[in-house]
């Protein structure tokens, strides 16, 4: 109980938020590098080289 109130989690294990129309409105920029292995936002350059920490994808 005390974790779910630090965290916000409610006891149907989700975090609350904006119902689903208002977070559709928001028309945020989508930024970042996605990889195109798996398409996940966890391409990072590191040293030199470009490595996805989803799916272990690699440009080096």
């Amino acid at each position: 109980q005390a974790l779910a109130e630090h965290t916000g989690i409610n006891a149907a294990g989700e975090l609350p938020g904006l119902p689903e129309d208002e977070m559709t409105q928001l028309n945020l920029p989508l930024k970042g590098d996605y990889c195109p292995g798996c398409g996940s936002a966890t391409l990072l350059h590191v040293e030199g080289c470009k490595k996805c920490y989803e799916c272990g994808y690699s440009e080096c």
